[in-house]
């Protein structure tokens, strides 16, 4: 699960939180020696410098503690051997019939982002995904909790650090708060051209909004063709500090 399955997981974490009036223990799928150690999430895995999770309040990062390379070879050789049986699944409930569990006994909700059993994909082809029916994606999630969605805001929370370093940013482009950010180029990697505008249309875009008065902010990786007349920012912002200036920005 990449980014955007990250902040769909803010939105459901955020349901969850609001649910339980407690801060959510977020992790991974625990192996078989987690589970005889008492613990509910892969101790040696942790979300607490994840992009999108990092800093959230309403989240309880499971700290990642040192295990050995023998157990995490018996944990995988676990999972291996489950989803060859063809039990992952069956698995997969047992651990979220403990997280259910849990919540009722110490009014915690445990979230576990790998599972498959939270996955929106009903079925998998060689040519094409067919996606769960129920709504938005976030429904799906939540409904596994018996919860429904109360919107499908998505969030991430900065630090003071990354303020800072924003602004610093902002005031070396003398930025104000009418200014647009685009980002013209497609992950090539997961979409191909499906997603490909052409770069003529974009040059459109900002030479209109250029005779509007709004100055154009490209984000993005660097080493990447800039649109012109955009204020290059291209490898000079990381993801959060780029999804920031976004935040400021007017569109």
């Amino acid at each position: 699960m990449g980014l955007g399955g990250h902040l769909l997981w803010s939105s459901v974490i955020r349901r969850l939180h609001e649910d339980s009036g407690s801060p959510v223990r977020v992790g991974y799928l625990p192996g078989l020696s987690d589970l005889f150690r008492g613990e509910l999430h892969d101790a040696s895995r942790s979300i607490q410098n994840d992009t999108i999770f990092r800093d959230n309040p309403r989240i309880d990062p499971q700290r990642a503690t040192k295990k050995s390379r023998l157990l995490i070879a018996v944990d995988r050789a676990v999972i291996a051997a489950l989803r060859l049986l063809g039990l992952l699944r069956a698995y997969e409930r047992f651990i979220f019939w403990l997280v259910c569990q849990m919540r009722h006994r110490s009014g915690v909700w445990h979230a576990h982002i790998d599972m498959r059993l939270h996955s929106y994909v009903r079925r998998e082809t060689p040519d094409r995904m067919v996606w769960k029916e129920g709504g938005h994606i976030i429904d799906i999630l939540l409904a596994n909790y018996g919860l429904i969605a109360r919107d499908y805001e998505c969030e991430i929370y900065f630090s003071p650090h990354e303020e800072e370093a924003v602004n610093r940013l902002q005031e070396s482009l003398k930025l104000t708060t009418d200014f647009v950010v685009i980002e013209p180029h497609s992950n090539s990697q997961w979409f191909g051209d499906l997603r490909e505008w052409s770069f003529e249309r974009w040059e459109r875009v900002v030479e209109w909004l250029h005779d509007h008065n709004y100055p154009v902010v490209q984000i993005g990786e660097g080493g990447r063709p800039v649109l012109e007349g955009a204020i290059d920012v291209t490898g000079r912002a990381s993801f959060r500090e780029a999804v920031l200036l976004m935040k400021r920005a007017r569109l």
